[in-house]
């Protein structure tokens, strides 16, 4: 959630990235498909806004996956963007998240 600022230098010179990943599953032949993917590096807020407006788009019958951080903050964050999600008639999952990103995109990984 930074909007990269390569100016202010150290962290802020090259943030992290959101990545909104839509994927199906075929049951058949165990294939999954990449059916879009959005991108952002901003501030929490628009980062959100981003998520809500992308579960509008791909409808209620996907489900949203929410990666929620350690701890009581990450916990509160989680369950207002559920409930947010909720009220728009879509299917959250909160997910808690691992030790590091790349364990907390292994099973995405495995499936690609």
């Amino acid at each position: 959630a930074t909007k990269p600022e390569p100016e202010k230098g150290g962290r802020y010179a090259d943030p992290d990235w959101t990545r909104l990943t839509k994927c199906s599953y075929e049951r058949d032949t165990g294939n999954f498909y990449i059916l879009d993917m959005k991108s952002m590096r901003d501030r929490a807020a628009l980062v959100d806004n981003l998520v809500m407006k992308t579960a509008r788009e791909d409808g209620s019958d996907v489900y949203t996956v929410l990666a929620q951080d350690a701890g009581a903050a990450g916990k509160e964050v989680a369950e207002a963007k559920r409930s947010k999600l909720l009220s728009q008639g879509n299917k959250p999952i909160i997910v808690k998240a691992r030790k590091s990103k790349l364990q907390s995109a292994e099973n995405f990984l495995i499936a690609c």
